[in-house]
């Protein structure tokens, strides 16, 4: 009967026990501990020979497993091989939207880029059409006032009184409706000297004066009408033409007022029972002077006939 050997776990000493004793406890006859006997283990048997230990025969290597080569499938993967599946699985993806963005392109057709681009053709076309109708509107509505408005050349104008009768003196280029033929007084200057305007300075030297009265201050049976037309050499001074829109106010006996007469800005005051208007041309300075019977005003109808009527030709 073999003897099993055991180590005390309260002291140095080795314990001797039986192999029936294997599996049990046993008591250390000198710290009084416990110990347990392990259990036998079975031997394997070796053959002999020719007086010698054989080795035992070999182990049978396990049957290999086939491997799936589908991608989902595990394998056994060295930390060289799993970085590299890492790599590989994190380059597919890019693959796939690089393909993706490629199918994309080759599925956007070629015209797409032409119609964007005849879009914006089309925006400008009709940008340029609200313009050009915005601009024909407008060419359209300044065209009805220059044909009706109060200054045109097709306005309507006051009716020209009885007896009146219509004058032209090419001379100083202007006709105009009078109640009799004016009487003509003045000369054409060879020299002469400038005047002082207001808001020009001087002006250029005259070419001529005249002046056409129909007769005398205070007629006691029709109106009296004054012209006086100064030609000069040379264009007025613009300053000296946009003068006439600062004139306006009251002042001692009457008053005065801007209006617009031939084409410009002319100056109107009334003083007594005569109304004057004076007008810069180019080279023309009009002075108008009308008076009523017996020193009293005209009517607003006279006064309006004659301007409404007074034509400027050369």
């Amino acid at each position: 009967m073999s003897v099993i050997v055991v180590d005390c776990p309260g002291c140095p000493a080795k314990l001797s026990a039986p192999e029936t004793a294997a599996g049990k406890q046993i008591r250390c006859p000198k710290c009084g501990a416990v110990a347990t006997v392990p259990a036998l283990v079975q031997a394997e048997e070796v053959s002999v020979v020719d007086g010698t230990l054989a080795p035992p025969p070999p182990k049978p290597r396990p049957k290999p497993v086939p491997v799936d080569d589908d991608e989902d499938s595990e394998r056994p993967r060295t930390r060289a091989r799993r970085a590299e599946d890492d790599d590989e699985e994190d380059e597919r993806p890019r693959k796939k939207k690089r393909r993706r963005a490629a199918d994309d392109d080759d599925d956007d057709p070629p015209p797409r880029k032409r119609r964007r681009k005849s879009g914006g053709v089309s925006a400008g076309i009709i940008v340029l059409a609200v313009v050009g109708g915005l601009l024909l509107v407008c060419g359209i509505g300044f065209g009805i006032y220059a044909l009706t408005g109060k200054n045109s050349l097709f306005a309507k104008k006051t009716p020209v009184p009885a007896g009146w009768k219509e004058f032209s003196y090419p001379q100083d280029g202007f006709k105009a409706y009078f109640p009799s033929e004016p009487t003509t007084m003045g000369m054409n200057l060879q020299f002469g000297q400038g005047m002082p305007l207001a808001g020009g300075g001087e002006v250029p030297q005259m070419e001529s004066m005249r002046t056409y009265m129909t007769g005398g201050f205070g007629n006691r049976d029709r109106v009296d009408i004054t012209v006086q037309v100064m030609r000069l050499r040379s264009s007025l001074p613009r300053a000296s033409r946009d003068a006439m829109g600062n004139i306006g106010g009251r002042f001692a006996g009457g008053s005065a007022r801007r209006v617009r007469w031939l084409g410009g800005d002319a100056a109107e005051m009334e003083l007594g029972g005569t109304l004057t208007r004076i007008v810069y041309l180019e080279k023309m300075v009009i002075i108008v002077q009308i008076t009523g019977p017996n020193g009293t005003r005209a009517k607003s109808e006279e006064e309006a006939a004659f301007f409404d009527n007074f034509e400027v030709t050369k």
